[in-house]
């Protein structure tokens, strides 16, 4: 799923929605392109109207590349703080669009990554985007955004957390949350960039979330809540050290009855929600 940039526009709320694709195409040497260098043409943006890029794919390989060529502006650095005028294309691909959609071909390349925060930050500093959504659940991603505002936390450690950890657990998504939290800090607080989630990764931050909601307004409820989630083996407040990839793999190991014995728990605590 490709990670999103709603736009915040004040002005004109009527303004028709509309998506734009911003595609980053990486040769296989693209690994060569080492901050500050030029990269020679292995990467570059793409853009243009969508029913040119339509026809173009529908047309096949040749048709396609002979397209990409004709709209494909070069990429000269990886470097989040080189000149950005090589991005400068993205003013007329991106439009007035309200989202703009960033593919990635995989989670865990470091070139791609380092490109998506630079494509983020022009998004930012020159187009005057003010959300970023990733692939993360939202509740995990609202203490990521506490600390892109300002709060302090271990960022390594709520990155570490999350259940999409090829995704989030990186250095070059820290680079990323680093430079939006190094951002805030520049403007005031009616222009902030923010962090949301935008899918349902690991369960634990929603389970405490339904938890500290729950012993607000109804304690014995919460109890009884907080005994099924020890039953499916997260009890609130006692998972440790244990990750959700620590808990996928126990899952992924566990013998068939076992599975069928959390399959009814997990329906039977969805018919009491």
């Amino acid at each position: 799923m490709a990670p999103s940039l709603p736009r915040v526009r004040r002005a004109s709320p009527a303004r028709p929605s509309r998506l734009a694709v911003v595609c980053i195409v990486f040769a296989l040497l693209a690994a060569s392109c080492s901050s500050g260098d030029e990269s020679n043409g292995q990467a570059a943006v793409i853009g243009g109207d969508e029913s040119n890029v339509e026809a173009a794919v529908a047309g096949g390989a040749e048709d396609f590349t002979e397209w990409a060529s004709d709209n494909a502006t070069p990429i000269l650095s990886l470097d989040l703080d080189a000149d950005r005028s090589d991005l400068d294309g993205l003013a007329s691909i991106v439009g007035d669009a309200q989202v703009v959609a960033v593919g990635e071909t995989a989670h865990n390349l470091s070139e791609q990554m380092q490109m998506r925060t630079r494509l983020l930050s022009y998004l930012v500093d020159t187009l005057g985007f003010r959300l970023l959504a990733a692939e993360t659940s939202m509740p995990h991603a609202e203490r990521i955004n506490s600390y892109v505002l300002g709060e302090e936390a271990d960022i390594d450690e709520l990155l570490r957390q999350s259940g999409t950890w090829e995704l989030m657990a990186t250095t070059q998504m820290r680079s990323t949350i680093e430079w939006m939290r190094q951002y805030n800090s520049t403007v005031t607080d009616d222009d902030f960039v923010q962090f949301y989630g935008i899918d349902i990764t690991t369960p634990m931050p929603a389970l405490e979330s339904l938890d500290t909601y729950l012993r607000g307004v109804d304690e014995a409820l919460a109890d009884e809540m907080s005994k099924e989630f020890d039953g499916l083996g997260m009890l609130l407040g006692q998972q440790g050290e244990e990750t959700w990839r620590d808990l996928q793999t126990r899952y992924d190991e566990a013998p068939g009855e076992e599975l069928a014995v959390i399959s009814t728990q997990l329906g039977d605590l969805v018919t009491q929600m």
